[in-house]
């Protein structure tokens, strides 16, 4: 098969959880503690993720390759915070909220794509075991994205779009961590994932 297609499968897994909380909060009339703990499920799959599988990965490179990882590491948490900051700043209002939620599921799916193209251009195994990981950590984004709108008034068919369109950002993602990083060093591979 391809790498390219089996990269854009392997992506479709997070799309698909992502899809599946999407509709068990279409279909539940979800309580608003149960969002947090859904956002707070997400994110400690994704932690155990990077603890698991990407920086025993990483660490085997070597010293120099250790100290490159933590600058990446802090560049990545300075680009966080500025852009949490950036989206307070530009919607501030109760109504954006649900809206505010929604766009930070599209930048994580997004960076799961990225991380799906990054481990297929190392290994398809590897991307494998991302994307697969990913099904279980997406499931509750989606249902707080979706489960928010819903609270908010924006209810009934309205909601199909998002749920529709959530996907798009892990495939394409997934078409810019392959592409910018199949060939690439080791090193630069392991300092991207």
């Amino acid at each position: 098969m391809n790498g390219f297609l089996q990269v854009m499968l392997i992506a479709a897994l997070p799309a698909a959880g992502n899809l599946l909380g999407s509709g068990l909060a279409v279909w539940m009339k979800p309580e608003k503690h149960t969002v947090g703990i859904s956002l707070h499920a997400a994110a400690g799959i994704a932690i155990g993720i990077v603890a698991v599988e990407l920086m025993p990965r990483a660490m085997e490179l070597g010293d120099t390759a250790a100290y490159i990882l933590v600058i990446a590491f802090l560049v990545g948490a300075l680009v966080s915070i500025l852009l949490a900051s950036l989206i307070n700043k530009i919607n501030s209002d109760e109504k954006s909220g649900p809206w505010r939620v929604l766009g930070a599921v599209g930048i994580d799916l997004f960076s799961d794509g990225i991380m799906i193209g990054i481990g297929s251009s190392v290994s398809t195994g590897l991307g494998l075991i991302l994307g697969v990981s990913q099904v279980v950590g997406n499931v509750p984004g989606g249902f707080a994205s979706i489960s928010n709108l819903r609270r908010s008034g924006y209810d009934g068919k309205k909601h199909i779009i998002p749920i529709l369109l959530l996907p798009a950002p892990a495939l394409l993602g997934a078409v810019v961590g392959f592409m910018l990083l199949r060939d690439a060093a080791e090193t630069s591979q392991a300092i991207a994932l």
